[in-house]
């Protein structure tokens, strides 16, 4: 491999790393031979970090999905959904998509957030189709920094059609070329699981808060 050092830097690097050899000579190379290898005490693996109010976390994860927690405050439940990070063909990541379950009652079984990047054609709207189904538009609402957010809600039936299905499709168009589609591939594997353990976390009792001190 041709270093990027100038010569007389890896001169001066290659002069300064000789020093305690010729410093230690055949005292130090006997020594550093006989040294016994670090205990295994001597690498302490540190604990994983709660998350903290407020943190987004994965709890867990199923196949291509994964269930998308944000951390509550003591005394109350982490809101969790479905989530999957979509890519491109080249495995760069291009949207995201996350499924909630909504109650029951209402016309909607489920709530879709997807995010798309800045510079998304916000007027073409964001197809949603299921297994080569009809697509459905749904507007987007507003940009910020992260990009572009479409929400809609998903009927009880389009809901089965997921949960049965092998790949939803999301299209949207780029405002300097509106007239080329950009077709992303959803996978479906693994939805079904992600969407019922979220719903289930989602439903716990929250535990109750400690109080100071303890």
């Amino acid at each position: 491999m041709t270093s990027i050092l100038p010569r007389a830097t890896r001169l001066a690097l290659a002069a300064a790393l000789a020093l305690p050899a010729l410093a230690g000579g055949a005292a130090a190379q006997e020594a550093a031979s006989e040294a016994a290898p670090a205990p295994a005490e001597a690498f302490p693996v540190a604990p994983k970090a709660e998350p903290q109010p407020g943190q987004v976390y994965i709890a867990a994860e199923h196949d291509d999905w994964q269930v998308s927690c944000v951390k509550a405050p003591a005394g109350h439940t982490d809101p969790c959904q479905a989530f999957q990070r979509v890519t491109d063909d080249q495995g760069n990541p291009v949207a995201e998509i996350s499924v909630l379950k909504l109650p029951e009652g209402g016309p909607a079984a489920a709530g879709v957030t997807v995010l798309t990047p800045l510079g998304t054609l916000l007027t073409a709207n964001l197809a949603f189709a299921i297994d080569g189904g009809a697509p459905r538009l749904n507007p987007f609402i507003v940009c910020g920094v992260e990009g572009c957010l479409s929400r809609f809600g998903l009927p009880a039936e389009d809901l089965e059609k997921m949960k049965k299905g092998k790949a939803a499709r999301l299209t949207i168009r780029a405002a300097n070329q509106p007239n080329v589609p950009i077709v992303l591939t959803v996978s479906l594997k693994g939805f079904t699981a992600a969407f019922e353990d979220a719903a289930e976390r989602a439903a716990r009792k929250p535990e109750p808060a400690k109080a100071e001190g303890q």
